[in-house]
């Protein structure tokens, strides 16, 4: 049973690889201009943003002043967790994760084919922001009100993510040869944009937020569409 599902949904996956790539691709501009418009004019919550901007600040200078290396045991263990739930996600069995303290090299191991999301989750889901996420929500609804650190943890993972994503593009980088350098190139901007983003509007607004996010870059998206056809029709 499940692994017709795991098999489906490989196969699903794959054939929407290169049409997730191209609207990611396509999506950057109007995701950027969603979070500009937000920035400047839906923030409701600037404190826990400064807290959420604090906490980012602390991170890129721990990474820079203590960890400096690019073969942290610990980027490598989120790194490697992450391809472990998106396996998990699409229903395949993962049976080995290990990450070297010396190399910092990293592997994980599964029963199936598999499919190009789970080689490439690593490079754009902030796996830890969920983790925080999930603890946050937890703690939230055993004291009964919202937890006061949760912003400043969020900047704390979300630059942690950046970071590390940064330090893992390489061209040794097995993963993204792979999946193909020219769909990395396509894809990790604009899910990147996305994900962050949510992370954004999350610590602003909460699922609200998210809602209201994934409007304005719908809007913005449908202007652009509009913008480029009025173009195109100017020379026809």
């Amino acid at each position: 049973m499940f692994y017709r599902i795991r098999n489906f949904l490989d196969t699903v996956i794959n054939l929407l690889k290169w049409p997730v790539a191209i609207a990611m691709a396509a999506g950057i501009f109007p995701l950027i201009q969603a979070l500009m418009f937000y920035f400047e004019r839906a923030v409701a919550n600037w404190n826990d943003i400064a807290m959420f901007g604090i906490g980012f600040a602390l991170m890129v200078a721990c990474w820079i002043f203590l960890i400096r290396s690019r073969n942290s045991v610990a980027a490598t263990l989120e790194h490697e967790i992450t391809h472990a739930l998106f396996a998990m996600l699409t229903f395949h069995k993962v049976v080995n994760i290990e990450a070297s303290l010396g190399s910092g090299g990293g592997s994980m191991a599964f029963k199936g084919k598999g499919n190009w999301l789970i080689t490439i989750a690593p490079y754009f889901f902030p796996t830890l922001a969920l983790a925080i996420v999930l603890t946050g929500g937890v703690v939230s609804a055993l004291a009964g009100k919202p937890v006061s650190w949760l912003a400043v943890a969020l900047g704390i993972a979300i630059g942690y993510h950046f970071l590390a994503v940064v330090f893992e593009i390489h061209r040794e980088q097995t993963d993204l040869q792979k999946v193909g350098w020219l769909f990395s190139f396509l894809f990790i901007p604009g899910a990147n944009l996305l994900s962050y983003g949510l992370v954004f509007v999350f610590v602003d607004r909460g699922t609200e937020g998210i809602v209201y996010f994934f409007r304005l870059v719908a809007y913005f998206a449908k202007m652009d569409i509009v913008s480029l056809w009025q173009y195109a029709e100017a020379f026809l």
